[in-house]
């Protein structure tokens, strides 16, 4: 019975476990499945049924990308007519799935919102071209990158929005984006000049067409703020989905800026 113990649990850890890959958040699950005995012991067949049985359940934990099971403790108890075998896990999540592709090309010139026909976006060396504005593009780009395809679903949603003009504000669950100014460097040369000086967009030298370095600043920006605000307020959970609105101030003002809302949730267990 013990050897019988030792070889399930082993076996268990070396198909379905992976010590390899680190995790922030996880799960503990257990299964039950009893064995019967003869004269005090168990036979080979039943030894490797339970082992297949358990295996099953624990790999439906192992979704790439989303989840994995890192190790398995088994407890065997004798009844007198049975092996009852306890299989104890650990499911760990909460690691990235992806990160956004910033790449653009030197003629993607695009408007910071429709103005118009909302997938002919172009300006600049690119008009009339035919696609989606910066708004929609960029989260597009970012929502690939949080879900990667992956089939989940998501509990114990909430939602982050961004203010052009305050500062971090948790009790709203409001990011203000004077609490995170971009540092000089490349991409923002000057401070305050309105060029790219926070990571989500808030007017702009370029009149609102977005340059190939803009997309390139603002897809990053946004992707990065996201992580940000996670690791700040809601590090129990996962960057869920992204929302990009372009927009302009009412009353005659010339401000432009994009709205901005995240969502972080945690993914149910996947089996």
């Amino acid at each position: 019975m013990d050897s019988a113990e030792w070889y399930i649990e082993a076996a268990l850890n070396y198909s379905f476990t992976n010590i390899a890959q680190t995790y922030e958040n996880q799960i503990v699950d257990t299964l039950s499945i009893s064995i019967p005995l003869m004269n005090g012991e168990v036979q080979e067949g039943p030894v490797g049924n339970a082992y297949q049985t358990l295996g099953e359940w624990i790999n439906a934990s192992n979704v790439e990308g989303t989840s994995h099971v890192a190790i398995v403790d088994v407890v065997a108890r004798n009844t007198g007519t049975s092996l009852d075998l306890q299989a104890v896990y650990v499911v760990g999540s909460g690691y990235d799935r992806g990160v956004p592709n910033t790449t653009y090309g030197p003629n993607d010139y695009w408007w910071w919102m429709s103005l118009g026909s909302p997938n002919q976006c172009g300006c600049n060396s690119n008009p009339p071209a035919y696609g989606q504005c910066a708004d929609k593009q960029i989260q597009s780009r970012i929502n690939f990158a949080i879900n990667g395809g992956y089939y989940q679903y998501w509990t114990n949603v909430e939602s982050w929005w961004v203010d052009h003009w305050g500062y971090d504000d948790p009790s709203t669950q409001t990011i203000g984006l004077m609490s995170h100014p971009s540092p000089i460097g490349p991409d923002n040369l000057v401070s305050g000049d309105g060029i790219r000086d926070y990571p989500v967009y808030l007017n702009s030298g370029s009149g609102g067409c977005f340059d190939p370095t803009d997309m390139r600043f603002y897809t990053q920006g946004v992707w990065d703020l996201m992580q940000t605000i996670r690791t700040s307020y809601v590090s129990t959970k996962s960057a869920a989905s992204c929302t990009i609105l372009g927009d302009l101030v009412l009353g005659g003002g010339n401000e432009r800026f994009q709205w901005v809302t995240y969502r972080y949730g945690k993914l149910a267990k996947v089996h």
